[in-house]
């Protein structure tokens, strides 16, 4: 059992053992509901420790020392409450969590020099209202793999009521999303014949970005919250929703949740219900109160609606973001920003599935922990624009943590005079996700539109092992280096950094690094097909048990079977 020091004004703090079980640890936590920061330390020496996991937008895992410390921030708005710190074999040293998926929480994990110790810390932000604040903090020593410990939180959290949201099969399509292939330039014809090329390629979905809702096309947020569609760019929305219905596709509209612009209708409907003052021609609505819940919410059922609507992309939950000098007036029904933000969560869920079971909502990181995933059927990573690594890597971080919910990757771009093998590195760094695609596919030379015909029904002919199974991957210190997964007797594996690969059952090997050869330990006899990242078969053949080095183009894939062809 280890022992906690609770740093606290308050007599009545207290922690209490639950359990002790083959290297699990739980214990209640319990404090007055003061507004307090507490703080718990606890130590274990510093033995296989050799980077940290987190759920920070950063993908940080140095160790560092314990005047820096390595820390995660949670609450509903941002991040989880896991904290991982493993060993260079790639097992768990300790995990860290803690049930509360609303409170402001901070883990920090440091090194103490002097002792060779490592410095454990949950800081508690405790909520000021009646009664006693409880939760439960979970400590995993297990010597099992890190993202077996990882995933064991996800399982505790669905265990203690954080069950994930019910997710429709058309959230596990491919979607096509305007974003980066648009902006705010949108006009009625182009997005038709957008979708058409769309639905060609195999995505079911389009995802109508910013821009709908403003005849303007500078960015920013100003004309947010009155949420009407630009009829000169955008057409009839119902009308065009209808037209995207007759392709047999879906349709999203984006919204953000949080902005109400400085020019729009609105504004001073809300006047004294902001958090903090204007920034860059934008007020934060402030949801502790139930007239600004009630808008935002009846604003999202009516166009679901009246446009008939498959779905709402809601960002900038995590924006809801306490002033300095937070104000707490009599007129908030819910003075605690992060049950206001939850109730807010909850009421636009609860409202739009009674609409439409089928309805898809999804969510950005940072807002993608156990709260979240019960208001949210689709976690999309945060924005990364062209960056292949970091979308990598916020996909893995939420297959980890999101048990059911369907993890979507930013919206893919890339220069349209890129190579083409270094295009489709856009695609594979997100192969364990659902991809979200967002270039003028009209645009795209006849390379890039092959890569991207392949791809897809390469992903759509392996969507079971993409993203229907559990993952395992492989050094989260070298951003993933390669990530695998099995079912079915088959093996898929993506080699990202590391290209090597074991062949023991049918196995399908994507080179997703920079080499043109990957090293195979073929444990049985297998016949091959090689292909580039256009899908033009390369090569074929068989090979015999042993180690061998198979040339396989950059982007390429190879495909082993027992049988031949």
């Amino acid at each position: 059992m280890y022992k906690f020091e609770i740093i606290s004004k308050a007599a009545d703090a207290a922690l209490e053992i639950l359990k002790e079980d083959n290297g699990i640890y739980e214990y209640k936590f319990m404090h007055p509901a003061n507004g307090e920061d507490v703080t718990l330390i606890t130590h274990i020496k510093c033995i296989n420790c050799f980077t940290v996991w987190n759920h920070t937008v950063d993908f940080d895992r140095q160790l560092y020392p314990e005047w820096y410390s390595s820390k995660c921030i949670s609450s509903v708005l941002k991040g989880l409450p896991c904290h991982t710190v493993s060993g260079q074999d790639g097992k768990n040293t300790l995990t860290i969590a803690v049930a509360d998926g609303k409170n402001r929480i901070e883990i920090k994990t440091g090194v103490h020099e002097e002792e060779a110790t490592l410095t454990c810390k949950i800081l508690f932000h405790i909520p000021n209202k009646d009664g006693m604040y409880e939760t439960i903090i979970r400590l995993d020593t297990r010597n099992i793999p890190f993202y077996d410990a990882v995933y064991d939180v996800s399982q505790w959290w669905n265990d203690l009521g954080y069950v994930c949201a019910y997710v429709p099969e058309s959230a596990k399509n491919p979607m096509y999303s305007s974003w980066y292939s648009f902006h705010q330039n949108l006009t009625h014809e182009e997005i038709i014949e957008e979708c058409k090329f769309a639905k060609k390629l195999g995505m079911d979905t389009i995802i109508l970005d910013d821009g709908w809702q403003t005849e303007d096309v500078k960015r920013g947020y100003a004309y947010c919250g009155d949420w009407e569609s630009a009829y000169s760019k955008v057409g009839d929305m119902k009308e065009l929703v209808h037209k995207i219905h007759s392709m047999d596709m879906k349709i999203m509209l984006w919204y953000n949740i949080a902005f109400m612009g400085k020019y729009t209708k609105m504004v001073e409907e809300f006047k004294g219900m902001y958090i903090g003052d204007m920034v860059r021609e934008r007020y934060t609505l402030d949801p502790r109160y139930a007239k600004v819940r009630t808008y935002l919410t009846d604003l999202f059922c009516d166009a679901v609606v009246k446009w008939n609507l498959d779905g709402l992309k809601i960002d900038f939950v995590d924006s809801f973001i306490r002033a300095d000098e937070d104000v707490i007036t009599s007129e908030m029904d819910y003075p605690v920003l992060e049950d206001a933000v939850e109730e807010l969560l909850k009421g636009i869920k609860n409202r739009l599935t009674e609409i439409n079971p089928e309805i898809l909502i999804e969510f950005r990181q940072n807002y993608v922990g156990p709260i979240a995933r019960q208001y949210g059927n689709i976690f999309r990573v945060a924005d990364c624009p062209d960056d292949a690594i970091r979308n990598r890597i916020g996909v893995v971080d939420l297959r980890l943590t999101s048990d059911e919910t369907a993890i979507h990757s930013d919206m893919l771009m890339w220069n349209y005079d890129e190579d083409v093998a270094l295009a489709a590195k856009q695609i594979i760094n997100v192969l364990f996700s659902v991809p979200q695609i967002s270039v003028r596919i009209e645009r795209l030379s006849n390379e890039h539109y092959r890569m991207l015909e392949y791809y897809l029904k390469f992903w759509k002919e392996y969507k079971d092992l993409f993203i229907n199974t559990k993952i395992i991957p492989v050094c989260p210190e070298a951003n993933y280096s390669k990530v695998i997964a099995e079912k079915d007797n088959k093996t898929m594996c993506v080699c990202y950094q590391d290209n090597t690969a074991d062949i023991l059952q049918e196995t399908v090997i994507v080179n997703g690094t920079s080499k043109k050869e990957i090293y195979l330990n073929c444990k049985i006899d297998a016949y091959y097909i090689v292909r580039n990242c256009m899908g033009t078969v390369i090569k074929d053949g068989k090979l015999e048990k042993g180690i061998h080095l198979l040339s396989v183009p950059v982007s390429g894939t190879i495909v082993f079977t027992l049988e031949g062809k």
